[in-house]
């Protein structure tokens, strides 16, 4: 049976000493445990999330093992959605990461016996999710609330560049994350650390041999080594989906080694060159230029002006070949195979876009970049395979412009959400120029409301009107895919009563266009006959605090700049008088504006919030100061109105 054991102090105040955790083996806090610790409306929590990773000799060269163990527990019923996880698996072309082994167990309170179910063998889906990565996909078995789920596995890695990264944040809260990597003299290493910083970090030299635990050094060849050991911990870790704490592995050198040999690039001046000789990248690009003349009308698009040319052929391309889904920097098929097909990643859509307008006479180049998926890297390091896409730049009248071609409901002028406030390289020969993917582009939401309180305890009618703009209209448009039986489902599942017919749409296929969502509901309001309380803005406003933790050191990206506002017209019914109204409220600094205004007319209040954010990305030192912002707009944005039978 697997061990593996860590030494941190853990957020259970009952322990107060060092805990070895052992799969398999529960420890009476956790079989005890109702609710978070650290976030008390948490639907599950990861007691402990531990990694090891380190090298094994195999005949004539090194494997990489790379070992994980996760325990957590179901807390309530939302909870339920993390009885799965994924675990990735590295690829280069036919030279894979193999999965060597997984385990499993799902473990319930039955007669106040704690009872196992153990995962079934290959009970898993794989499936390609970019040129480099495939994902297994793992459903663990009989989990309800109260669960306590625990699954460890190991992969072998033939790659020593890149080496599995580790994540000490999970989309819930974290009570602890510890990874040991063990490193052997023959492969140097930069660490880059993203995000919080980790709570343990120390190195040691080994003395032993781990695999048999007696003082002799390890030996390779005629050599003898020892281990260095490094140690990263965390402690009580809020959840996050985006942007988690993270330390990555970039390998800078080998050393006197007997075995594969393996090309290491240390410089951007040579990735530049690697990635324009590549098959799958420059010479993507040149043989898509070439084909140009058979696929586009080059007379047409000459006679356009130079912004209005690139982004129409952005746009037919969009409209032309299909997204697969798949994110990539490399087209990972043939310009032949890509034109046949009609679809690709994302790679070969944005490369064979840059082909086009290249022929089309346009100075268009590939940009690489980290995508939110893999997170903010550290430039001056060529961590080639944590940039894991690409983007298209050109420069248009000396104005240098970014672009995409894999969402048709995106706006040309914009850049995907996973590609914002990252730093990306222009691709170049003979040029190392970054650039900043962020937007200009204003976004926001208007929610307006015409409520008519009815005078008994009946179902209030509301009238909606939701109109987005620049990313809140991508958002609403990728959300609802103007279905309307899919807006009406949203809007059930949030209380409201309304019928499909009552729902009206507008602009849904024009991607520079603001998109409007109109819909007539029926809302339950309690009354006792007496009293109504209304909710001016019927859930629609934000009533959760995004920021979780009490402080960060790393900044907070919101993507682009936030922009709501919100507005009520109630009318009130008659024989009632208002007993009790929000506050009028005004705010307005560098880090945000905020504002909230009530009016009370004979049969009618009108109310109307706003708030925006000015920057897309703020800096640690504001962390507290916009955290409580929000909370501020959480409990001024859901005051209720109060209505009281009688003049």
């Amino acid at each position: 049976m697997l061990c593996i054991l860590c030494m941190l102090v853990l957020p259970f105040s009952s322990m107060g000493q060092y805990v070895y955790y052992e799969y398999g083996k529960l420890e009476p806090e956790e079989m005890t445990m109702k609710v978070c610790p650290i976030d008390q409306e948490a639907g599950a929590v990861v007691i402990c999330d531990v990694g090891k990773l380190w090298f094994v000799r195999d005949v004539d060269k090194f494997k990489v093992v790379f070992e994980r163990f996760m325990r957590f527990k179901i807390l309530h019923e939302e909870g339920l959605e993390n009885s799965r996880f994924t675990i990735p698996l590295y690829y280069e072309g036919a030279i894979k990461e193999k999965l060597s082994s997984l385990e499993g167990h799902t473990w319930n309170l039955s007669d106040k016996i704690w009872k196992s179910v153990e995962l079934p063998k290959k009970f898993y889906q794989q499936e390609v999710i970019n040129d480099n990565y495939s994902l297994i996909t793992v459903e663990m078995p009989a989990v309800e609330v109260g669960s306590i789920v625990e699954y460890k596995y190991t992969i072998t890695s033939p790659f020593f560049m890149p080496v599995h990264g580790w994540e000490f944040q999970n989309r819930i809260p974290t009570l602890l994350s510890f990874l040991e990597v063990r490193m052997i003299p023959f492969y140097e290493y930069t660490f880059l650390q993203v995000g919080k910083k980790p709570d343990i970090q120390k190195s040691f030299r080994d003395k032993e041999e781990h695999s048999i635990g007696k003082n002799q050094g390890m030996q390779y060849g005629n050599i003898k080594y020892n281990e260095m050991v490094y140690h990263f911990g965390m402690n009580n870790m809020q959840a996050t989906e985006e942007n988690p704490a993270r330390i990555d592995f970039q390998l800078s050198k080998i050393i006197d080694l007997n075995g594969v040999g393996l090309k290491v690039t240390d410089s951007w001046d040579k990735t530049i060159k690697e990635l324009l000789s590549d098959d799958k990248f420059g010479d993507f690009i040149d043989k898509s230029e070439a084909k140009a003349d058979k696929l586009i009308e080059l007379d047409y698009y000459a006679s356009k002006e130079p912004f209005d040319r690139f982004y129409s052929i952005v746009r037919q391309v969009k409209e032309r070949y299909r997204w697969n889904g798949i994110i990539g920097k490399y087209a990972p098929i043939s310009v032949n195979e890509f034109l046949k097909e009609g679809q690709g990643n994302s790679g070969a859509l944005n490369l064979f876009t840059i082909g086009l307008l290249r022929a089309a006479g346009i100075d268009a180049y590939p940009v690489i970049l980290s995508s939110k998926a893999i997170n903010t890297v550290n430039t001056d390091y060529p961590f080639l395979h944590l940039y894991d896409y690409v983007l298209i730049a050109a420069n248009i009248e000396g104005n240098l412009v970014l672009a995409d071609a894999t969402d048709p409901l995106l706006a040309d002028n914009l850049i995907p959400l996973r590609c914002l406030n990252s730093k990306g390289l222009i691709v170049k020969k003979n040029s190392e120029e970054w650039v900043n993917c962020y937007t200009n582009d204003l976004s926001s939401t208007r929610t307006s409301l015409i409520i008519n309180v009815p005078l008994a305890n009946e179902l209030t009618r509301a009238e909606m009107t939701k109109n987005a703009t620049g990313y809140d209209s991508y958002l609403l448009k990728s959300q609802f895919k103007d279905n309307k039986e899919q807006i009406a489902k949203y809007y059930t599942d949030k209380g409201y009563i309304l019928r499909v017919e009552d729902i009206t749409t507008q602009d849904f296929g024009k991607a520079y266009e603001p998109y409007t969502v109109k819909a007539e509901l029926l809302v339950p309001i309690p009354s006792d006959g007496q009293t109504i309380q209304i909710d001016p803005f019927m859930n629609e406003a934000i009533n959760v605090n995004p920021l979780k933790e009490e402080m960060r050191d790393y900044p907070t990206d919101f993507y682009y700049e936030v922009d709501k506002s919100y507005s009520s017209e109630i009318i009130v019914p008659t024989g009632f008088s208002v007993v009790k109204l929000p506050e009028n409220f005004e705010m307005s600094n560098s880090l945000i504006e905020m504002k909230y205004t009530v009016t009370n007319e004979p049969g009618v209040i009108r109310i109307n919030a706003h708030y925006k954010l000015p920057k897309a990305t703020y800096q640690p030192l504001d962390y507290t100061k916009i955290r409580s912002y929000f909370q501020e707009i959480v409990k001024r944005f859901n005051e209720p109105v109060i209505l009281q039978k009688g003049e």
